[in-house]
């Protein structure tokens, strides 16, 4: 790719703690006042002899506190979290969760391995290629089983096919996932690595770049970001990766090695929450993706974020994990992952791929 350089500034992420469960449980211990006047206490029955003391009342087991950071800002496909939360399935299991939007799965991989959150909604080729760095990390949990990657372009001035490409202008993020695969796209059609010239942004520079049609296309995750330009009155033509064989495993939960061993049941009550979730962000779409601004300020409206949760299902299973339980991952597609992600460059080497995943943890209903 011949590269020209251009800067922009980056956005600035609200975070919001999501407190509620908090308040309301330090509520329900307050005392409370009654405006009428106390009986007199009643006269104490003669003890039986040899009668053992009455034992105190169990208290309940105060809440785990855990830390889950996402991969980004407010998107359709994080509704499954924001369910389970609202609807409190993560406190059924024990867990007040604090959830955090993220700014990037390089960024989320990076807080969790330094011990800056517990848990993270991180991209599979981010993690393993951290893995092969020396992180000591394992993913838990795949969300998200296809290639959602890919280019976006004007409708009206399409880039349709691979093909299409050569001699274009592109803008994207250089470590960007759709970035960093398209030598191989190139290769498997092909085209030079060189046949389009990039535009080197950041992420608000991509969306900007394409609007302003200084670029003819720009790199993208296509389901969820086409639907952001649609809303904006921009419509688009898509191109997936997914649909030239570049298939791999997408976004899922993380978390630290050491994790797993002194904490496997906090690891294995957050997915059966969480699973909840998931399965009532499929069941009622709207309603999820309307729970949004409870958690985080954004600009997406209900309406698109329905759409984009929508958008995203079809990706969430492969044919061999179609008929498994929810979030589980088949060695075969970490196999085909691994070689496309070794084919890229984006892997050094390969490993076995039980280095990457682990299934112990997921509900088995």
């Amino acid at each position: 790719m011949k590269p020209l350089r251009c800067q922009t500034r980056r956005w600035t992420t609200l975070w919001t703690l999501v407190a509620g469960a908090a308040l309301v449980a330090l509520a329900a211990c307050a005392p409370v006042s009654s405006p009428t006047a106390s009986a007199p206490p009643a006269q104490s029955a003669a003890p039986t002899t040899g009668a053992a003391p009455a034992a105190p009342a169990a208290q309940p087991a105060a809440p785990r506190e855990v830390t889950l950071r996402l991969d980004w800002q407010v998107i359709g496909y994080h509704a499954p979290f924001w369910a389970a939360l609202d609807k409190g399935y993560f406190a059924e299991n024990g867990l007040d969760v604090k959830l955090f939007e993220g700014q990037g799965s390089a960024s989320t991989l990076q807080l969790v391995g330094s011990g800056q959150a517990q848990v993270g909604f991180v991209d599979a080729a981010v993690m393993a290629q951290g893995v092969q760095k020396g992180m000591d990390v394992r993913m838990v949990a795949c969300m998200f089983q296809r290639n959602m990657f890919g280019i976006l372009s004007p409708a009206d001035a399409p880039l349709a096919k691979a093909e299409d490409l050569k001699g274009k202008t592109l803008s994207g993020v250089p470590s960007g996932a759709g970035e960093t695969m398209w030598p191989v796209l190139a290769k498997r059609v092909g085209l030079d690595a060189d046949a389009i010239t990039m535009v080197s942004t950041d992420v608000p520079g991509k969306y900007a770049a394409l609007m302003a049609r200084r670029v003819d296309g720009s790199f993208h995750q296509v389901p969820t970001d086409a639907l952001q330009f649609e809303a904006n009155n921009f419509p688009v033509q898509r191109l997936l990766y997914a649909d030239y064989g570049l298939d791999r495993l997408g976004t899922g939960i993380i978390v630290p090695n050491q994790t797993l061993k002194d904490s496997p049941e906090m690891v294995r009550s957050l997915l059966a929450g969480l699973a909840k979730g998931w399965q009532y962000a499929l069941d009622e779409p709207a309603e999820a993706a309307a729970l949004s601004p409870k958690f985080f300020t954004s600009t997406i409206d209900a309406g698109t974020l329905e759409k984009q949760w929508r958008a995203t299902q079809a990706f969430q299973r492969t044919e061999r994990t179609r008929d498994r339980p929810m979030f589980w991952m088949d060695a075969q597609d970490w196999e085909s992952t691994q070689n496309v992600l070794t084919e890229a460059g984006y892997l050094q080497e390969k490993r076995p791929v039980e280095t990457y995943f682990t299934n112990e943890y997921l509900p088995q209903s």
